[in-house]
């Protein structure tokens, strides 16, 4: 069976530029993307039809509106890929990291999917006369530039996802700075430096900005959690993550995961709710250590479907927020009765495998090329080597 599934998803498995696959980070990915997804079904339908698909204020509605903060998971992933070959020289255990290749990785990993992604929906906006071109045009070159949170203070009229990534390129440019905290040679120094302003910010997010704000719109009101990913690549390459796995840390996911999402949920309540962000960063850290830890934690995360599906949560994020736009509105008259959790659970598996089918013809043609560093190279060779051949039959 094992063999079997590797040869079904091994098309799908992430290229990795240095040959360093990490399964537990793709694993945490998946949990990331499922989260955001599940969140995007329930929110979406009760946005689109409130008569029949409202929210329920009990349990199953609470849990299902946390799942937004499926986003501040993938936050912690990129700080600590993105610190791992910091790390990894700062500690003698890499090369130096060049950062005109660093910069131009981003480029060739991230835009073309992000480019062509938005580009489509501005040409389906356009054709629906969602608003006028002028205005869409506008959204559309804020958002290709990055810089829509700044200009208009809300999430992208092209793509409303596209809110998070712009924070995400806010930390990729300040990165090279950001990780000179890995030549502090003291351990114990520099982690109390990653911890005291992780900490700092978390309070800053929870009680200083205001989250009606550009500025909550910034890096500014995330950067805890990419620091958090800053401790764990730090962890990872003093190979405190690759110790004995132990059932103890499967007790951290099982009761981790209930005190994040009881953290997320009371989010700006009056009083002790404000200190929510810093509770949940905290609790995040164990989460993620129990991911590589934990003896049930870390089979789970490093199956390989689940893997190679959080290998493409980059394009299931791009798609599937407009797709669901779409879905809806056929699989929302999909009503089998019972209670709203089943009924719900029904139009997460069908939306859930409509978004697949389609990331995964993206993924393969798209964005997993794109994985390949030297793409650009390749397909410079290939049309310089087609006009020489048509040179040649003329």
């Amino acid at each position: 069976m094992q063999s079997g599934e590797k040869t079904l998803f091994s098309a799908f498995t992430r290229v990795v530029a240095n040959g360093r696959f990490i399964p537990e980070i793709d694993g945490l990915r998946f949990g990331a993307i499922g989260s955001v997804v599940a969140f995007h079904v329930a929110i979406d339908l009760a946005t689109k039809y409130p008569q029949t698909w409202a929210m329920p204020d009990d349990l199953v509605g609470f849990v299902l509106g946390t799942g937004a903060f499926g986003v501040q998971l993938f936050f912690v992933i990129s700080g600590m890929v993105l610190a791992l070959p910091f790390v990894r020289h700062a500690r003698g255990k890499g090369k130096k990291v060049d950062l005109g290749r660093y910069f131009w990785r981003r480029i060739t990993r991230l835009e073309p999917p992000y480019i062509l992604v938005m580009t489509g929906l501005l040409a389906l906006l356009i054709l629906t006369h969602a608003e006028t071109v002028g205005t869409l045009l506008r959204h559309w070159l804020a958002s290709i530039f990055y810089l829509h949170n700044l200009t208009y203070g809300t999430e992208s009229l092209i793509n409303n996802v596209a809110w998070s990534l712009e924070i995400e390129i806010q930390f990729y440019i300040l990165v090279p700075l950001l990780t000179m905290v890995f030549r502090i040679a003291d351990k114990r120094l520099r982690r109390a430096i990653i911890i005291a302003t992780t900490a700092l910010f978390a309070v800053l997010a929870g009680f200083v900005i205001p989250t009606d704000s550009r500025l909550a719109l910034t890096l500014a009101a995330y950067l805890q959690y990419f620091l958090l990913g800053f401790l764990l690549a730090d962890m990872h390459v003093e190979g405190e993550l690759s110790r004995p796995k132990t059932p103890l840390w499967d007790l951290a996911t099982l009761l981790g995961w209930p005190l994040f999402i009881f953290f997320v949920g009371n989010l700006g309540e009056p009083g002790w709710g404000r200190w929510g962000i810093l509770g949940m960063t905290a609790v995040m850290l164990p989460l993620f250590i129990a991911a590589f830890r934990g003896t049930w934690t870390n089979k789970l995360v490093t199956l390989h479907p689940v893997t190679a599906i959080g290998g493409m949560c980059y394009t299931i994020y791009l798609i599937h927020n407009p797709m669901l736009g779409f879905t809806l509105n056929l699989t929302s008259m999909i009503d089998p009765g019972g209670s709203y959790l089943m009924r719900y659970l029904v139009q997460l598996a069908i939306n859930s495998l409509l978004i697949l089918a389609a990331a995964a013809v993206f993924y393969l043609l798209v964005e997993r090329p794109c994985m390949n560093p030297k793409w650009p190279q390749d397909l410079a060779a290939r049309l310089r080597g087609g006009s020489s051949r048509r040179a040649l039959d003329s």
